[in-house]
């Protein structure tokens, strides 16, 4: 019942891709080939100097490694949970964002 209930929002979506490019899964984005697993070497470096400024992620870093050392002693269950979230989010999304901000920047005086 909730799986057939999860189809209800996602069903004008796909008429609007079925409509649009001809295929109900099917997207127009040419932003999908940045998500891939090929462009990690490429933008990794350059994801690493942007975490470690300080602009970025550097004073929230500490409290990061902090807390996930506390939940590895205290909770090992919800560390490991958090760990591979967080991993799953970085490996996708910085590369991903990277590269748009690479391409947005060569364009913007900001």
């Amino acid at each position: 019942m909730c799986a057939a209930a999860a189809w209800i929002p996602a069903l004008p979506l796909f008429a609007y891709y079925q409509l649009a490019y001809q295929h109900p899964l099917a997207v127009g984005s040419s932003e999908l080939a940045l998500l891939s697993v090929t462009n990690l070497p490429d933008t990794a470096p350059s994801v690493a100097a942007e975490m470690f400024r300080p602009e970025e992620f550097l004073y929230v870093l500490p409290f990061v490694i902090l807390g996930m050392l506390t939940l590895w002693c205290e909770r090992p269950w919800l560390f490991a949970t958090v760990a591979l979230w967080i991993t799953a989010t970085l490996a996708v999304h910085l590369p991903y964002w990277r590269c748009i901000n690479v391409m947005c920047c060569r364009c913007s005086p900001f």
